[in-house]
């Protein structure tokens, strides 16, 4: 039993050990990630946040799947394209 606690605690020291290895990794890439960025955004590499508001796709679909579950709303077939379409 002595065995396992002493495996136990050296396997937590070396955990402890590369969780601040890896917090001091990260403190040291941080100012080049935010240059990175910076740089990204004057040349437009990346996404720019959406000016105006839209409604969240996601939470519509979540609300769907939501009713749907619920509801156990029945599939009707469609005549033109031979596709499954929800009824509403």
């Amino acid at each position: 039993m002595a065995d396992h606690k002493q495996e136990m605690i050296e396997m937590a020291r070396r955990c402890s050990a590369e969780i601040k290895e890896l917090r001091a990794h990260i403190a040291r890439l941080e100012p080049k990630a935010h240059a990175y960025d910076n740089l990204c955004s004057v040349l437009r590499l990346l996404p720019q946040p959406s000016v105006g508001y839209s409604e969240d796709l996601a939470w519509r679909l979540d609300n769907r799947v939501n009713e749907l579950t619920r509801e156990n709303v029945p599939v009707a077939e469609s005549g033109n394209h031979g596709s499954t379409e929800v009824a509403v």
